[in-house]
């Protein structure tokens, strides 16, 4: 059984909006999510500056989120390395907050994959959410939109989620993906 699909969420103000997430999903793909009341700790998990919410869907995919009000250290060290975003170390330098969001559950990888990638797509519409940490890199959430685009016709989104990675050698160029063991 493959792993979760997992990202950090940086977040431009440390407020957690999970219902804000839930109405945009719901617009965007015309699915709902639903609280996963079986297991949700009691009073959302909340300890001060912590948060969690624990979802699932009618096919039995699981969505988990995790609030801190703290930034995640060093995380601009690795928007440094975004060759399509050349102003995601300053900005991912800016967060004040940010949240764990993983995806588990379901019938399939696929199944999961397609899932995450409509979870981190809405995500990346909210206006407080400015970066995605996932694959060791910090992705632009404008551009996690467009390639998650490719989703309403039934395609996976392989830029969001396998980074290829691309770095100058003394002799020569080399490259690597972070993502595929999922």
């Amino acid at each position: 059984k493959a792993p979760a699909f997992h990202a950090f969420i940086l977040k431009a103000k440390p407020v957690f909006e999970p219902d804000l997430f839930l109405d945009m999903f719901e617009k965007d793909w015309g699915e709902k999510i639903k609280s996963d009341d079986d297991t949700q700790p009691e009073n959302g998990g909340a300890t001060e500056g912590v948060d969690a919410r624990l979802y699932c869907t009618d096919t039995g995919l699981h969505l988990t989120f995790g609030y801190m009000d703290f930034a995640i250290p060093d995380d601009e060290e690795c928007a440094k390395y975004n060759y399509m975003w050349p102003d995601g170390a300053s900005v991912a330098a800016t967060h004040t907050a940010h949240e764990i969001v993983m995806v588990t559950g379901g019938n399939s990888i696929r199944d999961r994959a397609m899932f995450y990638s409509k979870v981190v797509s809405t995500l990346s519409k909210m206006e407080n959410n400015i970066g995605i940490y996932a694959n060791g890199i910090v992705y632009e959430p404008e551009k996690v939109v467009k390639m998650c685009e490719i989703v309403k016709e039934d395609e996976l989104p392989l830029p969001v989620l396998v980074w290829s990675g691309i770095g100058k050698e003394e002799e020569g160029i080399s490259g690597w993906t972070d993502g595929m063991k999922q």
